[in-house]
């Protein structure tokens, strides 16, 4: 059952290297310890739902990705302003 659950994940495009392999243990023992065959389909379309998710991060170009990067770090250097300033 565990090769399977793991064909599931890589056939919806999951890069199962990614997470930790104790996580993805613990996933593959919490799926095969399901019985029930309507509890795995719903599992598995769950599972095909965040899989398909893209990273918006993913989306950015290059130049909104060092955007904002300089915006966090004057976020984290404190050079905010208010609310009412920004209006």
């Amino acid at each position: 059952m565990v090769n399977s659950i793991k064909s599931i994940f890589v056939s919806f495009g999951y890069n199962i290297h990614d997470m930790g392999e104790a996580v993805k243990s613990k996933i593959y023992q919490l799926v095969d310890s399901i019985g029930d065959e309507n509890i795995l389909q719903q599992v598995m379309e769950d599972v095909a739902f965040y899989a398909s998710k893209k990273n918006e991060m993913d989306l950015l170009t290059i130049e909104q990705h060092a955007e904002l990067n300089e915006a966090i770090k004057e976020a984290d250097a404190g050079e905010t302003i208010t609310w009412d300033e920004f209006k």
